[in-house]
């Protein structure tokens, strides 16, 4: 029997290797990647307030680099300021182990950051800080902090021959701003935008939507103001324990 040649074994392997150097893998609860903190609600966070927002990430898996797009309504934040974390370098600077590349266009509500190891630098696991913004209120509402992106994923590196860079899309996990008040459901006319005090035309659209749930169609998530205790994150209806928020904050303006 003819042994096999192992040079043609060879050819034809090859373009699968060269196909597994960058390898897409879809989500996986080993790497989270999430704002932190989830929520800001703060009715005292008017114009031109600033706060700060960390994305953080939590991993079992060697990353060596990261990449994350955020978005927010810019009629209500913009990002005056930024800084690098210390999970793959140094706060604030470029240290010699990464490349840090900062894009996007805050004035249209979004930025797209990345950072990423240099050759012969480990990939990193564990838990640690990626990047902090400094956002500036610009007016009064309500925005998700959106990090769930095609763009956000971590690279892992197989360190087996050969290397092949597997891109993870990881668990991401928004956050949310609001400055208005619990309650502040429209102005002095039902469905008008919120003015800043919490009425008796409130309450007429806060009736309207009582006892109703995402998905039918008086849900006004305005409305839906905590979930099962008082000033706990919205649940997708609009329930006894929302109106205990809504009568606490009611006749209160800004």
């Amino acid at each position: 029997m003819r042994k096999p040649n192992n040079k043609w074994i060879f050819v034809l392997m090859f373009p699968l290797i060269i196909s597994l150097v960058t390898i897409n893998v879809e989500g996986t609860d080993e790497v989270t990647m999430f704002v932190d903190p989830p929520t800001i609600a703060d009715k005292t966070l008017q114009a031109p307030s600033t706060f700060d927002v960390r994305i953080n990430i939590s991993t079992t898996e060697p990353v060596y680099s990261w990449q994350f797009n955020l978005s927010w309504d810019p009629s209500v934040l913009t990002v005056i300021g930024y800084v690098y974390g210390d999970f793959l370098g140094n706060p604030g600077d470029v240290n010699g182990n990464t490349t840090q590349l900062p894009t996007g266009d805050p004035a249209a509500g979004y930025v797209l950051i990345m950072e990423s190891a240099l050759e012969g630098y480990p990939g990193k696991t564990g838990s640690g800080w990626l990047f902090n913004l400094t956002f500036q209120v610009l007016d009064y509402g309500y925005t998700a902090l959106d990090i769930d992106h095609e763009l956000t994923y971590v690279t892992i590196n197989n360190p087996f021959p050969p290397p092949p860079i597997y891109q993870v899309d990881p668990v991401k996990e928004n956050g949310y701003f609001s400055n208005m008040i619990p309650g502040d459901i429209c102005g002095d006319s039902s469905g008008s935008p919120p003015d800043g005090d919490v009425d008796w035309f409130d309450f007429g659209d806060f009736a309207a939507a009582y006892g109703s749930s995402i998905g039918q169609p008086n849900y006004n998530p305005l409305a839906d103001l905590c979930g099962d205790s008082s000033g706990s994150p919205p649940d997708g209806d609009v329930d006894w324990f929302d109106f205990g928020d809504f009568a606490s904050n009611y006749g209160t303006s800004v």
